[in-house]
């Protein structure tokens, strides 16, 4: 129901200001006002960035500077203290179809909250640590509370509150992980050569605390909780899980899914890509090594890396809301295999690691974020959480399965070209996978 206040005054003309509680525009008899609101979804997608880019930021890019601080404390050779990580990588990937599947049944603001507090808990336990099995204790600890509070209930409510400019607010969205990426490991890298690594573990957990527990505040789980629709159109569905709004769950149930060849196709392709990804990214370093360049010249390359990371995100979520969404996962996995060729050729000719740097760059963060616009776009419906986290361990087990494999052929090759030619491979594969992925067809009727 809108309220109107009517103000009638006069100075030669009798004007009428009509103030409408909504986005709706203020006419009178000779002048058409239009008073816009900020759609709110905006607001939660920022909410879920800041949460995105501590979770992501700490758990996975900003842990590992603790590793040889940990080593020394607790007199740790490398093979302990690297199984650390590797753990946390595991736990994540076997409690993310749960996860998926609670979000079917509970609120995903719930689930953040539930997250949130308890990785503050778990970087205050980090500093308090005095024994190997306690330091064990807390990556499973964390590993559990970064799955509640990361990227699976982020995407739900994304794609509970957009609709017609998903694709976008997914690559917004996932800008969050290089964010936090490039602020986090800062701050802890100076807290601990000032202070000591336990205090850093606590300014951690503050950090945690102001990017995750205040912007749950603002956090909703659909555009009904404060009265308005998916992008702000009422022409939109009520909501993605009753998309006709006469109370019928719409979609394919986990079930279903996995009944489908496009399902197990879906996962080979997204496995691959994160194989590629994960595994090129954690031997980047090392890579650049091996081609002798020194600290401030990989920094260099590295930085091109980012930035074009960033662009792709935008680039091929902007696209994903114009264009067929399986065609432009198609092109970014055919740009992830242009740079892959421009990596091999990179081995024998380090002047082409700049333009790699950047067609790598781009084409990674937009198969990405491609994997996740395109997972919704197939399975949005009644169990789209249960599938989202059956995707997303698929993707955690073979991305970790890149960074070992990748390592032990450049071990046993002395090189890594012939791990590159497994990336071209990979990749053409991928883009088999994705060409044969149909989008399932719910079922005719469903009775209510």
């Amino acid at each position: 129901m809108f309220r109107q206040i009517n103000y009638y005054f006069y100075r030669g003309l009798s004007i009428e200001y009509q103030i409408v509680k909504s986005e709706k525009p203020i006419v009178n008899n000779k002048t058409k006002i239009t008073m816009k609101k900020i759609f709110y979804g905006w607001w939660v997608l920022a909410a879920l960035f800041l949460i995105y880019a501590a979770s992501n930021g700490i758990g996975l890019n900003t842990l590992p500077i603790f590793l040889p601080e940990l080593m020394k404390t607790f007199d740790l050779d490398q093979s302990k203290v690297t199984a650390l990580p590797g753990l946390l990588f595991l736990v994540v990937a076997m409690l993310a179809p749960f996860a998926g599947g609670l979000l079917d049944r509970f609120s995903a603001r719930l689930l953040l909250v539930i997250g949130g507090v308890g990785m503050v808990g778990c970087m205050i336990l980090l500093s308090q640590v005095q024994s190997y099995g306690m330091l064990v204790a807390f990556y499973v600890l964390y590993a559990l509370f970064l799955t509640l509070a990361g990227i699976i209930p982020s995407m739900y409510i994304i794609n509970q509150w957009f609709h017609k400019y998903k694709g976008l607010a997914m690559g917004l969205f996932l800008i969050a992980s290089s964010f936090g990426g490039a602020i986090f490991p800062q701050i802890a890298g100076r807290l601990i050569e000032s202070s000591g690594w336990q205090a850093s573990a606590w300014g951690l957990a503050m950090a945690t605390g102001v990017f995750v527990l205040i912007p749950l505040l603002v956090i909703r789980n659909r555009p009904a909780d404060v009265g308005t629709y998916p992008d702000g159109i009422p022409q939109a569905a009520p909501s993605i899980q009753n998309p006709t709004g006469n109370g019928a769950a719409l979609g394919v149930s986990l079930r279903e899914a996995m009944r489908t060849q496009g399902f197990y196709l879906l996962l080979i392709a997204t496995g691959i890509l994160w194989f590629c990804i994960t595994g090129f990214i954690q031997n980047q370093g090392l890579y650049l090594r091996d081609q002798q360049l020194g600290p401030v010249q990989s920094g260099n390359v590295m930085s091109a890396f980012f930035i074009s990371s960033i662009l792709g995100k935008l680039l091929f979520g902007y696209l994903s809301d114009h264009f067929d969404k399986k065609n432009i996962m198609l092109l970014s996995i055919a740009n992830l295999l242009l740079g892959s060729v421009l990596l091999k050729m990179s081995v024998q000719n380090p002047g082409l690691l700049f333009i790699f740097a950047i067609v790598f760059g781009i084409g990674f963060s937009g198969a990405f974020t491609m994997i996740q616009v395109l997972v919704a776009y197939l399975y949005s419906g009644r169990a789209y959480g249960s599938i989202l986290g059956m995707v997303t361990m698929v993707d955690t087990l073979a991305g970790s399965a890149g960074i070992i494999v990748l390592g032990n052929m450049r071990k046993a090759y002395g090189s890594y070209e012939p791990a590159f030619d497994l990336l071209i491979a990979l990749c053409v594969i991928a883009l088999g996978s994705t060409y044969l992925v149909r989008r399932p067809m719910p079922p005719k009727t469903v009775k209510v």
